[in-house]
């Protein structure tokens, strides 16, 4: 049990193994933490909140008893029961939980093989697909160049051929340095000349950040014992109470 507390560090890992709400957000934590990406509580904290940092939780049972996590800005609330707002509750802030996730990355804990091998290839998918977007947004009389190729753009036919061809694209360490090179500037010259891009609903330096991670030698893990159950979970209080009001 945790100080002072009912809840065990078996239901906060639970938590943490969650990676959040939003799909496929425990292989980004992953990938980033594998490849030395800047400021792993914050971006974290932009996982499990999302862009807009709004805050939400998720319920889970644990040996038959139900714990409730809820994310802010401040980091993750647990209490055993259907609600945080209890006098039982316990607070990591997004630092804490960073060196939590650390530890269990670094003792083979964290998630099953197959998850952690799987992470950066689904990272690099998603990041070619952020490529397509920007591709079909840039203005195409701007005369700045596109950051990639632009035969990935032509001779494939959409999803989900261009993004996979890109993503395996990625894998090459020549290709990337050289996409991250190009994305960096394609990122100033869109800083300094908004009309480079025809919509803007995704944001080159954002991209641009997310990709550069791929430049560091990638830690190595243990081979994992974590072996997962069958997970059930819940609708906390604190869900049903922020949705009604």
């Amino acid at each position: 049990m945790l100080f002072g507390s009912s809840v065990p560090y078996e239901a906060v890992d639970e938590i943490l193994r969650t990676g959040g709400n939003q799909r496929y957000g425990v292989q980004r934590i992953i990938s980033h933490h594998q490849h030395n990406g800047e400021n792993f509580p914050a971006m974290l904290k932009q996982e499990f909140l999302g862009l807009w940092e709004r805050a939400g939780g998720r319920g889970i049972v644990l040996d038959t008893f139900k714990y409730a996590a809820w994310y802010d800005k401040d980091g993750i609330h647990v209490a055993r029961g259907e609600s945080v707002s209890n006098q039982d509750s316990v607070h990591f802030t997004w630092e804490q939980a960073a060196d939590r996730i650390d530890y269990l990355l670094t003792h083979g804990l964290y998630q099953p093989q197959i998850v952690v091998d799987q992470s950066a290839d689904r990272d690099r998918l998603e990041l070619a697909e952020k490529f397509i977007f920007l591709w079909r947004e840039k203005n195409k009389e701007h005369p700045h160049p596109f950051f990639m190729d632009e035969a990935y753009f032509t001779t494939y036919k959409g999803f989900p051929d261009e993004s996979a061809a890109i993503a395996e694209a990625l894998k090459y360490p020549t290709i990337m340095k050289q996409t991250v090179e190009n994305l960096r500037n394609f990122a100033r010259a869109y800083y300094a000349d908004k009309s480079l891009l025809m919509a803007h609903y995704t944001q080159p330096a954002r991209v641009y950040k997310r990709l550069e991670k791929f430049l560091n030698d990638p830690l190595v893990y243990p081979a994992t014992t974590y072996f997962p159950s069958e997970r059930q979970f819940f609708i906390t209080r604190d869900e049903i109470d922020d949705t009604i009001w």
